[in-house]
């Protein structure tokens, strides 16, 4: 990062860095650089604050809500669509929303392929409630 910034005449950086407390493996890091000055102690908890509160906005489930974390925890115990409908009361066409939506959100190709990056965020990491 601090190559890439001087390629544009930036020499004068600062980074903050935070992990999220409730899911250590999520961390953010933001850097922020400009080419006349070093940046402030004001700046940079600036800086900080900036990054509290974009990690705030995506929160601990990555953008995700309750449901669909839940949606994808009950795929990835083995259930199907029409046993999640049955088990949390609800629509197979819902079920259907909250996978999409989720799909959405991680940048999934399909539902397993969002089981798979939200367990390696860490988010499945709370049992499933059936």
């Amino acid at each position: 990062m601090i190559e890439e910034g001087r390629q544009y005449g930036l020499v004068y950086g600062a980074s903050v860095a935070r992990r999220n407390e409730k899911s250590p493996i999520l961390r953010c890091v933001l850097f922020a650089a400009r080419p006349d000055r070093e940046l402030t102690d004001l700046e940079i908890d600036c800086l900080a604050d900036v990054l509290d509160e974009a990690m705030t906005g995506i929160g601990i489930n990555s953008g995700l809500s309750e449901v669909e974390l839940e949606t994808l925890r009950d795929l990835g115990a083995g259930l199907s669509h029409r046993q999640i409908a049955s088990v949390r009361e609800i629509s197979i066409q819902t079920v259907r929303k909250r996978i999409d939506r989720a799909k959405s959100i991680l940048g999934a190709r399909n539902a397993m392929h969002a089981v798979r990056i939200a367990a390696r965020l860490g988010l499945l990491d709370a049992p499933a409630m059936l």
